[in-house]
């Protein structure tokens, strides 16, 4: 009988029974006494982290947006040399290049919202173009939501680089909020999310990977620095889609993590998988979510189910700190007549955070301590969480 052959709730309880004490630290994966190091979750990772831009061409598509090679702007968030520290940190406005006004001022004009100049201004963990430090590290690819951008879940990709991920994140061309390409600004194409179902998302990350493949021991400043028998995908809505489509056709993604999916997505399938959704997601809506219940409970692999009973849509995003009272998870929404509030996205961000990094370290490290944190509930009043796993060794 396979381990995975049914449901169960994990009950507060009961883990506290099953497991040990959690240890304390900063966030893992280094030896010590020939033992691996934990680090818990809740904090940021021991490495510095780097960030770069690649701009990748796929000469056998045309954009059907640009009519040009498909094109994607690609940000990489890696662990860095310790010295990188010391250099000063990114801000928002450097993921514009060069002409960022004229590109924040075409993103804000576009999509009808007001944000200060200020907020561009912000500090970020990332430092620009540093070194990328010794050693080898799973590879997780992020795909942004339907009108997202390649940094719209900083809070998330920034934390997986901290604890010894290479995390890549597309612009998907045409469906990003704005991409800028040899200088020119693309905003957001409405066709594109037909395109996008059509498949050019998917084909986008399958051209990614075959692209690391290619550059696995020479070619790029990742050559030599990537397990590619570990890589793991994430995405945020339309992103969702993406990475479960992916992983249900391509083996040589070993483990994903959706978020707030939008809608009935793939055939049965045995990757390994965490499905967080939304409790109070205006966007996809309870309809929505139940649609990822139907996909969790499909998996035939390990599967989790993570329900942040108080969050919205965009409290998977970092939209929040562009605009703090958007709606649909930032700040508070009227909605029939009733105030919705969500939690506060600070919050959830940890909470996210936790979860994601604690399940990549099991299934793409295989550090195996990292189970006890997964099936622990840090906050029950936060989150409801589900597994398909009966045999937790």
């Amino acid at each position: 009988m396979s381990k995975y052959n049914k449901k169960i709730k994990v009950s507060f309880v009961l883990l506290l029974l099953l497991f040990l004490p959690f240890a304390c630290g900063k966030s893992g994966g280094e030896k010590s006494n020939g033992k691996t190091k934990i680090y818990s979750p809740w904090e940021t990772g021991p490495y510095p982290v780097g960030s770069s831009t690649i701009v990748l061409v796929d000469s056998s598509r045309i954009d059907k947006i640009t009519g040009s090679y498909r094109t994607l702007v690609t940000e990489v968030w890696y662990p860095a040399v310790d010295s990188a520290a010391s250099t000063p940190h990114m801000k928002l406005k450097d993921y514009f290049g060069q002409n960022f006004q004229d590109a924040i001022k075409k993103l804000l004009d576009e999509f009808g919202i007001s944000v200060s100049f200020s907020t561009m201004d912000k500090e970020l963990m990332s430092h620009r173009n540093v070194p990328i430090r010794e050693g080898k590290f799973p590879v997780i690819i992020f795909s942004h939501g339907n009108g997202g951008v390649r940094f719209q879940s900083l809070y998330l990709t920034e934390f997986l680089a901290s604890h010894g991920y290479i995390v890549l994140a597309p612009d998907h061309t045409g469906n990003a909020a704005i991409t800028i390409i040899n200088g020119q600004i693309i905003t957001y194409d409405k066709d594109s999310f037909f395109y996008g179902m059509a498949g050019d998302r998917v084909m986008d990350i399958e051209f990614i990977i075959d692209y690391l493949f290619s550059v696995a021991e020479k070619g790029s400043f990742l050559s030599g620095h990537m397990d590619l028998q570990h890589i793991g995908l994430a995405g945020h809505s339309f992103g969702s889609f993406t990475s479960i489509s992916v992983a249900s056709r391509d083996k040589r993604v070993k483990a994903i993590l959706p978020q707030a999916a939008p809608g009935l997505i793939s055939a049965r399938f045995d990757v390994p998988a965490m499905f967080m959704v939304a409790g109070k997601d205006q966007t996809v809506k309870e309809e929505g979510n139940n649609l990822e219940k139907w996909e969790f409970n499909m998996n035939d692999g390990p599967s989790f189910f993570v329900d942040f009973v108080n969050a919205g849509h965009f409290t998977f995003s970092n939209m929040c700190d562009l605009v703090p009272d958007f709606g649909d998870g930032c700040g508070e929404e009227e909605k029939n007549g009733k105030i919705i509030k969500f939690v506060d996205y600070r919050y959830a961000a940890k909470l996210i955070d936790y979860y994601a990094v604690s399940f990549f370290n099991y299934y793409l490290k295989g550090e195996k301590e990292y189970m006890k944190y997964i099936l622990h509930n840090p906050d029950p009043n936060e989150v409801k969480f589900e597994t398909n796993l009966v045999d937790f060794r």
